[in-house]
């Protein structure tokens, strides 16, 4: 089993500083091109999420309540 280290913390914390205040906006975005490489951003997680209908919510919400 692998011992656990946490060194790249302090690795990404320093690059992202050097990142931040030593570049310019568009070096920071090509610098995240290329370490993303040909890969497409992921959907967002709540991308399959159904969002009800706010008449139907709001009348559950309220008969829930109701029955107090």
């Amino acid at each position: 089993m692998l011992d656990c280290t946490f060194a790249y913390v302090e690795r990404l914390m320093l690059r992202v500083v050097d990142l931040t205040y030593n570049n310019t906006t568009q070096e920071m975005e090509r610098y995240i091109q290329e370490q993303r490489g040909a890969q497409p951003l992921p959907p967002p997680l709540c991308a399959d999420f159904e969002k009800p209908n706010k008449v139907e919510a709001v009348a559950a919400f309220k008969s829930r309540f109701s029955k107090f």
